[in-house]
């Protein structure tokens, strides 16, 4: 069942506070926090403006497709087997449209606004099965992903992607917005951006991959990965590994410095190959 309604504009919302340092434990809560940030930059208010929402529940399929051309998106953890899709925004003379539907096994979801519509603005939020499978492919819209265990295949031609605590492997690619996985157990994570930086912070996956054109590369483990490689060509590479295991590690770099200050060793399982063309190569514990 969906519900779409359209109202006068509330009177512009009070510019949110900066935000101070948050601890790990919080970091659900951080993300949730920008979904409402985010909500709050993309609905400034422009004379004229209507406000629009729209909510719809699919049973769920085996997995979930989202297509938004022009919105964010946030994606959370359910408490059923139920597909719950909130869209909010704001628009002048055409309104966005979200829709969302369940046919054999897939539940698709599509959001955006209309091609000619200026002064239009979408965000959506989703909550899946936390072990649902999920694909995103956005244009011009952010994508966050939080508590999720199921895998992840995110994809933003122009907007940033930020996943955090992910359990199933994660494959994520921006061509011009950031990239950063914070507390992911996943079995393998690729991450890539063409013009904007890669970060991953807490990070116990074995398996990392992470390269940008002309973004820096930050990559910090709390357990020592099995296998990782990361490469920049106009940006620095910094890796942070737990110093309790050894490291078969390889780096280079073209036209700056190299630096390895971990346990090394020729046999060892855990293996580092970090490397940039313009750009300093840490390895560190």
């Amino acid at each position: 069942m969906s519900v779409i309604s359209h109202e006068s504009p509330p009177e512009a919302p009070p510019k949110p506070p900066g935000r101070g340092a948050i601890v790990a434990a919080g970091l659900v809560l951080l993300l949730i926090a920008g979904g409402v940030i985010a909500w709050v930059m993309v609905t400034r208010v422009m004379p004229g403006q209507l406000d629009f929402h729209s909510s719809s529940d699919q049973t769920a399929g085996a997995k979930l497709q989202v297509n938004a051309p022009d919105a964010a998106i946030l994606l959370v953890p359910g408490s059923d087997g139920t597909v719950h899709v909130v869209g909010k925004g704001r628009y002048l003379y055409h309104s966005p449209t979200v829709t969302a539907a369940t046919s054999g096994d897939t539940t698709t979801v599509t959001a955006g606004c209309p091609a000619h519509e200026s002064r239009c603005q979408v965000f959506v939020t989703i909550s899946v099965p936390a072990a649902m499978p999920v694909r995103v492919d956005a244009d011009l819209g952010s994508i966050d992903a939080s508590g999720l265990d199921g895998t992840l295949d995110l994809n933003s031609n122009e907007g940033s992607i930020e996943v955090l605590n992910p359990i199933g492997a994660v494959s994520a690619r921006s061509g011009n917005g950031s990239v950063s996985v914070t507390g992911a157990r996943s079995p393998q994570v690729t991450a890539h951006s063409t013009n904007g930086s890669i970060t991953m912070v807490d990070s116990r996956s074995p398996l990392v991959t992470a390269e940008s054109v002309n973004g820096k590369i930050s990559a910090n483990f709390l357990d020592a990965p099995t296998m990782v490689t990361v490469s920049s060509v106009n940006g620095s590479v910094d890796v942070y590994v737990p110093g309790t295991a050894t490291y078969r590690v390889t780096t280079h770099t073209v036209t700056s410095s190299d630096k390895v200050k971990v346990p090394t060793s020729d046999t060892s399982p855990h293996v580092i190959n970090a490397s940039s063309t313009n750009g300093s190569v840490q390895v560190f514990s």
